[in-house]
This record gives structure tokens, C-alpha cells and sequence, in this order.
């Protein structure tokens, strides 16, 4: 019998030979579903006549499901109807691959909830990839979305801010209950104190600084109630509502603000701020959540912080389950052998967590879930597949694929509620890029115990194989890591207008901030890089996808010949800055400038089958604007 590939991979399976000869169609029996549409399985095709599968409730935790096959039919016994959904999502995985074989499958999540990011602020998806992309993490088997709506959310008159392309309530209730049938729950996410660009043009009287509400004023919290009120009357069945409330390292900034902050803590200031959100929101008969790194910055916060709450423990930077250094909240990344060099208050609270003051050189991943936990929170863990340090073109799976691991394991080894793969739109990278990172995250949160390092070291080539159908195209994929280096980074600054995009540190300045010796260049990393570009876009060429996988590897490979014409076109100019008479590479910069024309067009074509009108739009200008002006300019034309 072929061996049978299943993703995520399952708990056990006993496969005997032979296998079970019928339609591709399934006949369901046994009134198990009420709440949840078996007809909406990825790949799975309904049909009175075909194949018999019997639903039998058991006794057994939430999502687990056994599956037994035999030469007369299917029987799946669950205890929830999104048990039953999981192991239909498996039989749909199996008769992609031909005849059902004989045996029996027991599976089982190993976290309660399994949460990917959707991120609106900046750039746009269209609704139709939206739904598409929901389809595709429930085959996963994701069971939650958190989705950060910021001003694509339809607020109240009271609130204000609604972008150009801003849903209509309608739009949102039929895209909670498309979820829903799914059995993927929506968290909606709504920042509640920093962040809130959006927001604080509409409300200055209260606005501590341009990105962050004065939290010593009561109005500031009246407001966001407000936008809490509005986004639960369209989510009435949500169990969580996730408050943000990150790096609002402003705090303390007017008057009132720094007489609290100077007495008695950032913290107090914080903690009194969000209490009177948590508190409305907990009337609500709703978990709040909150990004954990301010609490973390300022213990003294955790003093106002219900026990209700749950802790969204974040740290992008883990590279494994131990590290040589570990993330400070509001100090900063430490060498593990510089850990004397932490202040002697932060080495009291934290220490016992990293474990660096056995002697051991290594720390634990993720040290500060377990301290949360002991705290008496629950916790989920959030890794990322777009965040600072990418390039804007493609992620660096070299770097998110092992954060990916090690929060899910880290989640499951401390007991966790669930982990969060976050995906920030800022960053600029198109969602359907970070697949192969959304891919590993189900299969670490579903099955945590088999993804070891080895399974860390394959996953690429089995993105490939299960997901595009060549192992080659995952291995492709992954060899295009590299970390931004200024010039293909996207550094932000302040909102261009209200309601608008976000303006972008100018890109000299961007990249003088990385590289300050420009135009003098590291040739050799700058030679690397073109290296693994060319090799990758050349290995792209001679991918041979399925054709359900056909527009994702154009989409990569479109990427690939961006970054590589990106990576030039910085050699060049850096070239005519020191050199503007060089006739070669004026030669250069005019077949460069003919190439970026051709890849704009490329571009447009293709994404605006992923982006909204409006951000394709912005994408475009933020993509190609900038060296487009650079090359006329170099090439003396207008």
C-alpha cells in the first residue's frame, strides 16, 4: 500500500492492507453535527450514495476523534462536534490520496486553542482571499483567528476612524459565522492603549502622544470601552477579546502621567488603565487577553490585572528551545554570559526563569510563560512569520520556523492554553507568503511531542511535498531567508493622514540607519545575498507544482526576482553615489530601471488577485516609487 500522508501528522495510525474501494463521495450517518457544516471540509465531497461514515459520540477530551476504517465504511467516534470536523479533515487528507486504507486513526490536539493572526491595518486582502485563507488554516486544523480589524472596523459615529475600505457590519457578521461553521473561533483584537494611530488624530484631548491614549485620564478609558462595545455587538458568541495593549513605552509623558510614573511606577499607570477596561470587559462575560511585555517591563502592573485575563506571552526572537540570550521586556536582548551586566532588580525577578544562574550557558525559550503561569494566568505563546528585521519582499524562514517550534513546545511543556502565530501586515511581505510558517505552526501545535529538531530540519521540503507537491519548491522557498538590511526593510513612521496608510522612513535614511558607512559597502554579505536570491528564483524556474499550488509558486518566484533586482539596484546606486560618471554602471542602472518597470507590471497582475484595490494601490507605490525616482534621477531623467 502507498504510504499515506496526513497534516498535520496524527497522534497514531494502524494501517493494515488493502484498502476500502468506493466513490470519493461520503454518505454521513448519525445526527452528530448542529452547530458546525461537515460541507464546508476542504476537499471533501458529500454524497448520499457514497462511502458510509458513522458518527458516534465517546467519551474523550475536546477534538480528539478515533477513525476507523473497514471494507464497509468509515465510523468516527468523537465527543464534539469539532472532533468530528477534525476527523473528517483527515478522511478528506486521505482520499485526496486514492483508495481509503484499512485501519484505524486516534488523534488529538496537543493545545486547546491553535491560533493564526490576521492582520487589516495596512495592507489590505482582498475578501475573497480572506475566505480562502480561513478555508485553508481550518484544513490545518486551526481552531482560532485572531483578527486585528483596527480602522477596517465599521465603528460607531462616537469612535470615528474607519478607513476608505473599511468592512460594513454586514461584511463582518458574515465573515464571523463563515469562521464559525468552520470551527474556528474569532478573537477580535483591539489595541486599548499604545498603537492607536488610528485613533488618536480623532481624540487628541486625550491622547498622551500621537500613537498612545493619556491613561491618566478616565475619558481615555470611557473611548475604548466605546470601540469594545462596538466590536462585541458583532461578535456576541466571542469567549475572548484580545486588548493589545504592547509597547507603550511612552508612558509617563505629560504632566499627570510622570507624577504617577515618578511616584509610584509605568506600571500603576498602566495597570489602573487597563483594570477599568478589563473590568467593563469582564462584565461582559468575556476573557480579556493583553500582550504580556508590558506587565513584564513593570511588575508592579501585574497588581491591577485580573487573574481572568490571559497573558499573550510574544518573544520573536527564540531561535530553538534554548538560547544564547534571552529578551528582557524594556532592557532589551542579553547574552547569556552578560547576564551579570542585568540590573541586580530585574535579576531578582527573572532569574529563576532562564535558569542562566545554574552555570548552565543556554537558557529556556520562552523563560517568562512559565513565570506568568506560576503568577496564576493562563498563558498562550505567539511566535511570528512577519515581523522587524524581514525584508518586505519574502520572510526569513530561517529565523520564524524555529520560533514557530519553540512556542508551541514551550506552550505545551508549560501547560498552556494554546500558541499565536502572529503575521504583521506592516512588515509588507503578501500573507499567502507566510504559509510555509502558518503550515508548521498547526502541525507543532497539533502534534508538539514529534516535532523535534529533525522534524524542524525536514519541514521545508515537507511544506513542499504536502502543500506544492515537489519537496524542491519548500526547499526553494526556505533558501531565500536572509534579514533586512535597511534599503529592503520596512522602518515606519507616523500615519500619512487620518484613516490613512502608514509613511515610511525615506529609504536612504533607512538604509544609512543600518549601514552608516553608505555608500561603502559590505560586498561580501551584498555577493552572498545575490547569491542565494539567484539560486533560489533559478530553482523556482524548474518547481513543477500541482496546479492548486501554481499561483503560490509564481507569487514566491515573483519575489525572488524582486529581491534579487532590489539587491542590485542598491550595489548600483551605491556605486553612482561615489562614482555618478561610472558609463558601465549607468549602463547598468538603465537595464535595472527597465527590469523594475517590467516587475511592477508583473506585480500589479498578480497581486491584485490577494489586496484590496486600496492597498494594491499603496503597495505598488511603497514598492517601486522609491527606486524608480532614485534610477531617473541617477539616469538624469524626469
Amino acid at each position: 500500500m502507498p504510504e499515506r500522508t496526513v497534516f498535520p501528522r496524527v497522534k497514531s495510525a494502524r494501517f493494515q492492507s488493502g484498502t476500502l474501494l468506493g466513490t470519493q463521495g461520503f454518505a454521513l450517518e448519525g445526527a452528530l453535527f448542529e452547530h458546525l457544516d461537515p460541507s464546508c471540509v476542504r476537499g471533501l465531497l458529500l454524497d448520499d450514495l457514497g462511502i458510509p461514515v458513522t458518527m458516534r459520540t465517546e467519551h474523550m477530551p475536546l477534538e480528539h476523534y478515533r477513525l476507523s476504517i473497514s471494507p464497509k465504511g468509515a465510523v468516527v467516534a468523537t465527543a464534539d462536534e469539532r472532533g468530528a470536523l477534525q476527523a473528517l479533515r483527515t478522511l478528506a487528507h486521505l482520499a485526496s490520496q486514492g483508495p481509503l486504507p484499512i485501519g484505524e486513526i486516534d488523534d488529538g490536539p496537543d493545545l486547546a486553542i491553535r491560533a493564526c493572526h490576521l492582520d487589516l491595518k495596512d495592507q489590505h486582502p482582498g475578501r475573497d482571499y480572506i475566505f480562502d485563507f480561513i478555508d485553508r488554516i481550518a484544513s490545518m486544523k486551526y481552531n482560532a483567528l485572531v483578527v486585528e480589524y483596527e480602522d477596517k472596523f465599521p465603528f460607531s459615529d462616537e469612535v470615528r476612524p474607519r478607513a476608505k475600505d473599511c468592512w460594513t457590519p454586514e461584511h463582518v457578521v458574515k465573515f464571523v459565522e463563515f469562521c464559525r461553521v468552520r470551527g474556528i473561533e474569532v478573537i477580535p483584537l483591539i489595541q486599548t492603549l499604545g498603537h492607536l494611530e488610528f485613533l488618536t488624530p480623532f481624540h487628541p484631548e486625550i491622547s498622551e502622544t500621537p500613537a498612545m491614549l493619556c491613561p491618566s485620564n478616565p475619558s481615555s478609558a470611557e473611548l475604548v470601552n466605546l470601540m469594545v462595545d462596538d466590536i462585541l455587538a458583532l461578535h456576541p458568541a466571542s469567549r475572548f477579546l484580545h486588548l493589545g495593549a504592547d509597547e507603550t513605552w511612552d508612558l509617563g509623558t505629560c504632566h499627570t502621567c510622570r507624577d504617577t510614573a515618578d511616584h509610584e511606577g509605568k506600571g500603576v499607570l498602566y495597570g489602573r488603565h487597563m483594570d477599568r477596561i478589563i473590568s467593563h470587559v469582564l462584565e461582559k462575560q468575556v476573557r480579556p487577553m493583553i500582550w504580556a511585555d508590558m506587565v513584564l517591563s513593570h511588575p508592579e502592573a501585574f497588581d491591577f490585572i485580573d487573574h481572568a485575563t490571559v497573558m499573550v506571552d510574544w518573544d520573536y526572537w527564540p531561535y530553538g528551545e534554548r538560547v544564547d540570550k534571552v529578551n528582557i521586556w524594556g532592557l532589551g536582548q542579553h547574552p547569556n554570559e552578560a547576564w551579570e551586566d542585568v540590573p541586580e532588580e530585574q535579576r531578582e525577578v527573572f532569574g529563576e526563569y532562564t535558569e542562566i544562574e545554574s552555570g548552565d550557558c543556554w537558557a529556556e525559550a520562552f523563560p517568562f510563560t512559565e513565570m506568568l503561569r506560576e503568577k496564576g494566568y493562563d498563558v498562550i505563546t505567539a511566535s511570528a512569520v512577519r515581523s522587524h528585521g524581514d525584508p518586505y519582499t519574502h520572510p526569513d524562514w530561517s529565523y520564524h520556523l524555529p520560533n514557530v517550534w519553540a512556542a508551541a513546545r514551550t506552550a505545551v511543556e508549560d501547560g498552556s492554553l494554546g500558541s499565536l502565530v502572529t503575521s504583521w501586515a506592516i512588515r509588507r511581505t503578501l500573507p499567502e507568503l507566510t504559509m510555509m510558517g502558518i503550515a508548521a505552526g498547526a502541525e507543532c501545535m497539533w502534534q508538539a511531542h514529534i516535532a523535534d529538531a529533525r522534524w524542524l530540519v525536514d519541514f521545508p521540503a515537507r511544506f513542499g511535498e504536502v502543500f506544492i507537491g515537489d519537496r524542491a519548491a519548500g526547499m526553494a522557498e526556505y533558501g531565500l531567508s536572509v534579514r533586512g538590511l535597511g534599503y529592503d526593510e520596512t522602518l515606519t513612521q507616523k500615519r500619512e493622514d487620518r484613516g490613512g496608510g502608514w509613511a515610511m522612513v525615506p529609504r536612504f535614511d533607512r538604509i544609512k540607519r543600518r549601514l552608516p558607512k553608505y555608500p561603502e559597502l559590505d560586498h561580501g554579505a551584498l555577493s552572498a545575498r545575490v547569491a542565494v536570491l539567484d539560486r533560489s528564483a533559478s530553482a523556482l524556474l524548474l518547481v513543477k507544482p500541482k496546479d492548486s499550488a501554481r499561483k503560490h509558486v509564481e507569487l514566491y518566484h515573483l519575489a525572488a526576482d524582486e529581491a534579487l533586482l532590489k539587491a542590485w539596484i542598491f550595489r548600483v546606486l551605491a556605486r553612482l553615489e561615489s562614482v555618478p560618471a561610472d558609463k558601465t554602471v549607468l549602463k547598468m542602472a538603465k537595464h535595472l530601471h527597465a527590469q523594475l518597470r517590467e516587475i511592477k507590471e508583473r506585480a500589479a497582475r498578480m497581486w491584485k488577485e490577494y489586496l484590496t484595490p486600496t492597498a494594491l494601490t499603496s503597495e505598488l507605490s511603497f514598492r517601486f516609487d522609491e527606486e524608480d525616482q532614485s534610477l531617473r534621477k541617477a539616469l538624469g531623467r524626469k
